[in-house]
């Protein structure tokens, strides 16, 4: 019986061999650990020492013992070593099915503390000792350390559990009662991971986990937002994002990903500002100010000026930073869209039942002036088609709206068709759709003045064009299409006698 005890030691080996190397692939460092906190490993070998002692001792009480208890010993022992053999190799079985599975990574993330987030947020440095340790020991790590094995060797599914579990760990628990410092905290260590694992995952070209590690920055965005968390100044998940897209937009492998960047992202910017639901005086803007001098003011930077600020200034670097690097990598299966989702973004601010006035007339100046330097840099980079960031119908809308901002998106596309047209670039449908504007509003019944006014902007810009020495003749011959076209209006609208009398004439002899 001893022999056959001893015999199965070698077999046990083997099978502990074979899980730490299972361990081992998935682990790498800490792999011993993992082990031994193995409930079936810890059964396996407790059974088999247990039986091993037994046998060992009925050897030694043989040699004094009666021949009853030799007998007796005989029978147990024979029990014991072939019961012993039955069950490990159901044991063994779990041992290996375990060391193969994710239910390791889950436990493991189920342990990440308080401790662990603190440690790799702002680590101890009493001495480099207890440093060394303790990040040796901090769970996150250790997840990250999985999780970048896991992508070098093509395992999709197992840094896809981490960025899941991670995320309803440390992004769903928290919301707007939520101290600040937990909500720094949590969004650095998911960053943490979400930061190794980018730029792994995009030079191994693991589609897989590029797009679960897109989603889950963007939908920790979304949450931010649905939850009304405030507190996003600074904070390290736009750095992630903007440079994930750079990786992409660099790298023409993830060509059927990079076409829909831009809409993911503009998704979440609409989010925030559908979530903005404060009143003038919690968020004071400068014409609000301007129009209540009279007014207390308080000075104060408190979380609803802060979060405005991050809305203007630092949110929108997650779109226009990308479109910026991809107009100048030339990347038009990136940038070839970003008119209409521009469109659609406009369209958010301008519907908004949230933002006040004031709120809504400051933040569309911002995101429109960002617009018209992205324009510019588009046609610096000889980029000339699909560019337009207002849709006629929209300027138009806009004007009879009487928005505040309304003429100064007029002026806009009137610049865009100037510089267009002065780099020879200047497309029919540019200038149709600039006169289309004129032509749909001369029949609005609106306030006459606004109504002359901005049909007078349109043909004194068309009149430039057409005596500019860079106009092309197919722009001449369009501009003048276009104006006599107009003038048809002039004669048939009796409200438009006036602008008659000024072109008509003038018209008529081009």
């Amino acid at each position: 019986m001893f022999s056959i005890i001893i015999g199965f030691s070698s077999f046990i080996l083997t099978i502990l061999l074979v899980v730490y190397n299972a361990f081992s692939k998935k682990i790498r460092r800490n792999s011993f650990d993992f082990i031994l906190d193995n409930t079936w490993i810890k059964l396996t070998f407790s059974l088999f020492c247990g039986s091993l002692i037994f046998i060992s001792l009925s050897v030694f009480t043989i040699q004094i013992a009666n021949i009853n208890t030799i007998i007796t010993l005989l029978y147990f022992s024979s029990f014991i070593t072939f019961g012993n053999l039955f069950i490990q190799f159901p044991l063994i079985i779990l041992c290996i099915k375990h060391s193969s599975s994710y239910d390791t990574i889950k436990e493991l993330i189920k342990k990440v503390t308080e401790i662990d987030i603190s440690n790799l947020y702002d680590p101890n440095n009493e001495n480099d000792v207890n440093l060394i340790e303790n990040l040796e020991k901090n769970k996150l790590i250790q997840l990250k350390d999985i999780g970048v094995s896991a992508i070098k060797e093509n395992d999709w599914g197992l840094p896809q559990t981490i960025l899941n579990d991670l995320y309803e760990k440390l992004i769903i628990p928290l919301n707007k009662e939520t101290e600040k410092k937990v909500i720094f905290k949590n969004l650095y260590a998911y960053n943490f991971i979400c930061r190794h694992f980018k730029k792994v995952s995009v030079e191994e070209i693991d589609e897989i986990t590029v797009s679960v590690l897109l989603n889950n920055l963007l939908r920790t965005h979304l949450h931010l937002a649905n939850n009304e968390i405030r507190i996003l100044r600074n904070n390290p998940i736009d750095e992630t994002i903007i440079d994930l897209y750079r990786l992409l937009i660099e790298n023409n492998n993830f060509y059927n990903q990079q076409s829909y960047l831009l809409n993911k992202v503009i998704s979440v910017i609409q989010e925030h500002i559908k979530s903005m639901n404060y009143s003038d005086e919690e968020v004071p803007t400068m014409d609000y100010n301007m129009q209540n001098l009279k007014k207390e003011r308080n000075y104060e930077m408190t979380i609803p000026k802060n979060y405005w600020f991050y809305l203007k200034t630092e949110l929108p670097d997650i779109l226009f930073k990308p479109l910026q690097i991809a107009i100048e990598n030339k990347n038009k299966n990136v940038y070839s869209n970003f008119c209409w989702q521009l469109n659609n973004l406009f369209d958010t601010i301008t519907n908004s039942k949230t933002l006040t006035e004031y709120q809504e007339n400051e933040i569309f100046q911002e995101y429109s002036y960002r617009a018209r330097r992205i324009t510019d840099l588009a046609i610096n980079n000889e980029i000339y088609r699909g560019i337009e960031f207002y849709q006629h119908h929209q300027i138009e809308e806009w004007i009879i709206q009487k928005k505040k901002y309304g003429l100064s998106t007029l002026y806009d596309f009137s610049y865009l068709l100037t510089k267009l047209n002065n780099k020879k670039n200047l497309y029919n449908d540019h200038i149709d759709d600039f006169f289309m504007i004129a032509r749909s509003i001369s029949s609005k019944k609106i306030d006459i003045e606004l109504k002359l006014n901005v049909i007078k902007i349109i043909v004194e810009d068309a009149f430039k064009i057409f005596e500019n020495k860079k106009s092309e003749q197919y722009v001449k011959d369009e501009i003048v299409r276009q104006l006599k076209w107009l003038n048809d209006y002039f004669l048939r609208e009796e409200e438009l006698s006036e602008l008659k009398r000024e072109y008509s004439d003038k018209i008529e002899k081009l």
